[in-house]
């Protein structure tokens, strides 16, 4: 590792890569295994993104209030459909996945099969009032089932056993 600089990368990887995307936002692309920071983990993001298809708005609401206080440095992306969810999640990735399973334009289901035909690994929660359905999408490959209605602290401790803060 070099010294005396902000930023210490490790010189076995070749330095960050930096792309200009929409509104002024850079993708900053680190080789696997290569440290921003000494003092960070390995492996594991410091503000996770939380990606959320709800088509109900205040369900949606919810949701983004709830991650928000789970996970105060993280960033929330909530949209109304898995078309948008699955635009999202190809322009910016995330960590977790948070999907209805009743949605317009592109269900739930449909993301998850879409997502894992791709190889995408990252933890998916459906939350859904049709309970009828939770066989079906953790067959897809959905990582847990939550059935609407849940209380705020199960679906805490849901968010938290998914993707620890």
């Amino acid at each position: 590792m070099r010294k005396g600089s902000e930023t210490t990368h490790d010189e076995r990887f070749p330095p960050p890569h930096h792309q200009m995307l929409r509104y002024g936002i850079v993708r900053t692309s680190l080789p696997r295994g290569a440290l921003v920071n000494a003092s960070e983990r390995p492996g594991m993001p410091s503000a996770p993104h939380v990606l959320i298809a709800e088509d109900h708005a205040a369900v949606r609401e919810l949701l983004t209030t709830i991650v928000a206080r789970t996970y105060p440095t993280g960033t929330i992306t909530a949209v109304a459909n898995g078309a948008e969810a699955l635009a999202v999640f190809q322009e910016r990735g995330a960590d977790l996945l948070i999907t209805d399973y009743a949605m317009p334009i592109m269900t739930g289901l449909a993301l998850i099969q879409t997502l894992r035909a791709q190889q995408v690994t990252l933890p998916i929660l459906v939350v859904s009032m049709n309970t009828a359905i939770a066989e079906v999408v953790l067959d897809a490959g959905a990582t847990r089932f939550l059935p609407k209605p849940f209380s705020l602290p199960e679906l805490q401790q849901t968010l938290i056993n998914l993707l620890p803060p």
